[in-house]
């Protein structure tokens, strides 16, 4: 009974952004680098963006010029996204040693070092991924093949993922210091705690995106009425602030993560 009472979302939640409030240095020295590195790839990205390919009420999707624009685009985005996946692989492993065990030598430059660890963590990532984001879809067929209304696959497509990354993501910390921790370990560690795990490593990253839209609408309207809002210099700069916001949410969810890691495998032990 006692090991149940240690798992608290509030206090899990506390202790996550108190690691972050307290200690902002730590964060900054693990967060700093690529968060400017994410910010150019975003401007070299922007670089390679054709200026007439948007979205909007004048735009023949089913013209080939469009088609032919988006393929020409397609391979420097993907670029772009897998190098910002690295870079958050990065962080993740030396946000998540420095709260599990205070690895001193995980900052700075050596934050950014490609190690063992961190192709370890990658691979369990995107396998997390690919299971949660995969299971969306033969979640939200079932009721409609037994004729339940769709907005029951809506909600269902949603539940789904979210239930299997909370179940499963506690191999995230386990893997970044080095414990053995399998998905059917973490799925384990998490019984019973299903809502409780959806709060701590999914809606935990809600506020983030959210504050992230109101300061990047804010700070585009200001770029926008001086006139500088197309540079690359205004780019690089709602960049910055866009990955500066989204890193912290990282490292709130993460510490959050952590810390939940940290009470379930002591129940294990006890």
């Amino acid at each position: 009974m006692q090991s149940q009472q240690k798992f608290s979302v509030g206090e899990i939640l506390q202790t996550a952004w108190g690691n972050l409030r307290t200690d902002p240095m730590a964060l900054l020295e693990r967060a700093g680098l690529p968060v400017l590195l994410s910010a150019l790839v975003s401007v070299v990205v922007s670089l390679y963006f054709p200026g007439d390919l948007r979205l909007d009420g004048t735009t023949d999707t089913s013209d080939p010029a469009f088609a032919e624009a988006v393929a020409g685009l397609l391979p420097i985005v993907l670029i772009g996204a897998g190098i910002s996946l690295i870079l958050i692989v990065t962080f993740s492993v030396a946000w998540y040693r420095h709260i599990l065990i205070r690895d001193p030598k995980e900052a700075g430059w050596l934050a950014i070092r490609w190690d063992s660890a961190r192709t370890n963590f990658l691979f369990r990532f995107v396998g997390l991924a690919l299971l949660a984001i995969g299971s969306a879809f033969p979640a939200g067929l079932l009721p409609q093949l037994i004729g339940l209304p769709p907005v029951v696959s809506f909600v269902v497509m949603l539940l789904v993922p979210i239930t299997i990354f909370s179940r499963l993501c506690l191999c995230l910390p386990g893997t970044a210091i080095g414990d053995s921790v399998t998905f059917a370990d973490s799925w384990r560690m998490t019984r019973g705690k299903t809502m409780n795990m959806a709060v701590v490593a999914v809606l935990s990253l809600i506020p983030t995106f959210v504050i992230s839209l109101v300061v990047l609408t804010i700070a585009s309207t200001i770029l926008g009425m001086v006139g500088v809002v197309q540079t690359l210099t205004a780019t690089f700069v709602l960049s910055v602030l866009s990955e500066s916001i989204v890193y912290t949410g990282y490292g709130f969810q993460a510490g959050a993560i952590a810390e939940a890691y940290k009470r379930l495998k002591s129940r294990e032990i006890e």
